[in-house]
């Protein structure tokens, strides 16, 4: 990782790492790191009258070392192919450690300290993916929700973002349906319905608005596709009809 500025790490600073973080830590200060979603950040001006999280490696690209041995040189292999790294040192009681850093290869780092410590080191490797600021252009030529085939259903039915982003539905009674695990923070997420209605029982959706207030009116033995969009981690579900009596039956 090039660093084009003058930047230190006092002691005491501390780089936490969570499993399914999501969401960025709330008041952060200047040069705080946040790892979110595989990424890392770091919290930083980008103008005079801006700060924001800056991201500093792509997804996934991150290795950790834990060194049980106490030893005032660490051979560590990261096989992350890269010598564009940020690493932090820990010791034992989770202290900011410095070192030096020699370059055996692509994959092999060692770290040299002034005593022998035990520990964990935290290795990022950088890309180009955000470099100065430009977009990343990814091209897909197949791409693929998952689909939660709910089956024949009847009562109430919580729908869930958490098990896919299109759900598969057999209404053979008075059904209400209602959503969980929308995205939270400042995201916007949606899923789809894939709704077959039977008979003439009534399908009702909790707390969704619909254009001009009025909801859908299935026919029976019809196939609809309703889509659902929540800009504020549920507070607020919008409906929208993408096929309505897509195929009603003889």
């Amino acid at each position: 990782m090039n660093i084009y500025t003058n930047a230190s790490i006092k002691k005491g600073s501390k780089l936490i790492l969570n499993n399914g973080v999501t969401e960025f830590p709330e008041n952060p200060v200047i040069g705080e790191f946040s790892f979110v979603n595989g990424v890392l950040y770091i919290y930083s001006k980008i103008r005079d009258d801006a700060s924001s999280w800056y991201p500093l490696t792509n997804f996934a690209e991150n290795y950790v070392h834990q060194q049980l041995i106490s030893s005032s040189s660490w051979t560590i292999q990261h096989n992350l192919g890269s010598q564009n790294l940020a690493y932090f040192v820990y010791d034992n009681n989770n202290e900011y450690v410095l070192s030096e850093i020699q370059f055996i290869d692509d994959n092999t780092i060692k770290l040299n300290f002034t005593e022998e410590i035990t520990g964990r080191c935290v290795i990022f490797a950088s890309t180009n993916a955000f470099s100065q600021g430009q977009t990343t252009i990814i091209y897909v030529d197949k791409y693929a929700e998952k689909v939660k085939n709910h089956g024949e259903v009847s009562g109430q039915l919580v729908v869930s973002m958490e098990d896919g982003l299109v759900h598969k539905i057999i209404s053979n009674g008075n059904l209400e349906i209602s959503f969980d695990g929308w995205a939270t923070g400042n995201r916007s997420s949606a899923l789809t319905l894939n709704i077959f209605k039977t008979g003439t029982n009534n399908i009702t959706f909790a707390n969704v608005l619909w254009p001009d207030g009025y909801a859908p009116v299935f026919s029976e033995d019809s196939l609809n596709r309703l889509i659902f969009v929540s800009d504020d981690g549920g507070t607020t579900i919008q409906g929208f009809v993408a096929g309505l009596n897509i195929r009603v039956s003889a």
